[in-house]
């Protein structure tokens, strides 16, 4: 079996499986914590996430979003935000 060249020690870990180790230590130490750093989120997908993610599946929509966001998912964020924090959004992405 194939293995492992030996310089892979010297390569340092991910930011993302540094953030996941350290929410792993504070969920083993009692915190609660939703984990959302992997791609496998620990609560139940809402039907009308599931529902959408089929869509997209089904007609082929599936490919990297923008850096920036999806313009109309960034802007409703920013209004529902503004929304519960009562002040106004300051997202100027356009789309």
């Amino acid at each position: 079996m194939p293995s492992l060249a030996p310089r892979i020690d010297t390569v340092p870990a991910s930011g993302i499986r540094r953030v996941f180790e350290q929410a792993a230590l504070l969920q083993s130490a009692g915190t609660p914590v939703t984990m959302l750093v992997i791609g496998e989120p620990d609560v139940p997908v809402a039907p009308h996430i599931g529902d959408a993610a089929r869509r997209a599946w089904t007609e082929d929509r599936t490919d990297y979003t923008p850096n920036g966001g999806i313009a109309p998912c960034a802007r409703r964020s920013a209004t529902s935000s503004a929304e519960r924090t009562a002040s106004r959004p300051t997202s100027n992405r356009s789309g």
